[in-house]
């Protein structure tokens, strides 16, 4: 059949003005030419002081899954699009699961771990590409904070975060790209760029310089409406609210103690009164290990919950199922204070009364009555450790 197309010009003529065979003929070249296009825009973003690429941890699809720094290894969870959206506006798509980095609830804080997600349009997905000066290396400016990621502590090991940062000159904010070099086009490169992106005049919605102020710790200001010191018993010793659940817990060394079994332990109560517009919940914890993700305290419908991460630092979740990750660090075999506040919008978490992160948000409670426990059901996760001290007190303003 080859030889008589080649031979016949009658048959190439048929060949090329059949529907059928012209439409597969294109759909072919089609495939070939954005396929190859997809070659060409994926690659791994190498972090200039380590050497080591971004990373989504073990391949996974899921949305919330943190960005580390890990050895490069070639494969497709390291190999990401610069999907140029105009404006020097950039997407940044992981290969692999087709998702966006994301920074996590929009948040407007430094040392914030970003993750992958949905893309969705969103500001916090979209990046500058903002050249150095430096050979091909540039930074990745958070639109919507115009903060920096960055590899956390300028850490060279694996497995570290990548988090938006404060900008600076450090070459663990810059990176490389394949499609991006010093003959980039203009989009790329933007030597002259236009002032907002330079940011010596910026405009007050990129810098926000007052948008999500940390109020002020200061417990005088709120009263107790459920307290249970949890040492020999689950009563509450404010007389608000019911004595707290217990499912196979028990009393150990003025604490009371979960092993940490989900389908086992359970500790749970509704205290009374609860405001949930402006609030605060502590407990003191203590656990002997760091090898799991587990809740402190998470309320039902997992709106609002305490979360110790299993690299030793701690994380807020919160509308059930997003996350604000920090670098701030919990100890095993030691007694700490884990709060949230939640006051004008703002949640905020805190280690032993130090800021480790807070979101500007709206807490989706839903219309049951608000209640709070050690077991997250979402995950199958449970507190492990020893816990007393447990408070939600409301908003008095004394």
């Amino acid at each position: 059949m080859i030889s008589n197309i080649l031979l016949s010009g009658n048959r190439l003529r048929q060949l090329l003005f059949s529907p059928s065979l012209f439409l597969l003929a294109m759909t072919a070249l089609a495939s070939l030419s954005g396929n190859l296009q997809a070659n060409q825009n994926y690659g791994p973003l190498t972090i200039v002081h380590s050497g080591k690429c971004i990373d989504v941890p073990n391949g996974s699809m899921a949305d919330n899954t943190g960005i580390n720094q890990f050895r490069c290894d070639n494969s497709n969870e390291q190999k990401f699009a610069l999907k140029a959206l105009g404006g020097n506006l950039y997407n940044i798509i992981a290969r692999h699961s087709g998702k966006c980095i994301d920074v996590p609830g929009g948040s407007l804080n430094s040392n914030i771990q970003v993750n992958q997600f949905q893309c969705d349009g969103s500001n916090e997905q979209k990046f500058f590409l903002r050249m150095t000066g430096a050979g091909n290396s540039f930074n990745l400016v958070a639109s919507h904070s115009n903060k920096c990621l960055g590899v956390s502590r300028g850490s060279a090991n694996d497995n570290t975060a990548i988090n938006q940062t404060d900008c600076s000159a450090s070459n663990a904010q810059q990176f490389q790209h394949p499609t991006i070099s010093g003959n980039a086009p203009q989009q790329y490169r933007q030597p002259q760029q236009p002032q907002q992106y330079r940011q010596p005049q910026q405009p007050q919605q990129y810098r926000q310089p007052q948008a999500l102020q940390v109020p002020s710790y200061n417990l005088s200001q709120f009263t107790p409406i459920a307290h249970y010191p949890l040492m020999t018993n689950a009563n509450d010793t404010t007389g608000y609210s019911p004595a707290m659940k217990l499912q196979n817990m028990q009393f150990h060394n003025n604490a009371l103690y979960s092993a940490g079994e989900y389908t086992v332990n359970r500790a749970s109560t509704y205290p009374k009164h609860w405001d949930v517009s402006l609030f605060t919940i502590s407990a003191k914890f203590y656990v002997s290990e760091a090898n799991e993700d587990r809740p402190v305290f998470i309320t039902g419908r997992r709106w609002l919950g305490f979360y110790l991460s299993k690299n030793g630092t701690v994380s807020m979740k919160y509308n059930n199922s997003k996350y604000i990750h920090s670098n701030v660090r919990y100890s095993p075999n030691q007694w700490h204070e884990a709060t949230i506040t939640y006051q004008n919008g703002v949640a905020t978490f805190y280690l032993d009364r130090t800021v480790a992160g807070s979101i500007r948000t709206h807490l989706d409670v839903g219309s049951k009555t608000p209640s709070i426990g050690i077991t997250d059901y979402s995950q199958g996760r449970t507190f492990k450790g020893w816990i007393q001290d447990l408070k939600v007190s409301i908003y008095s303003g004394q």
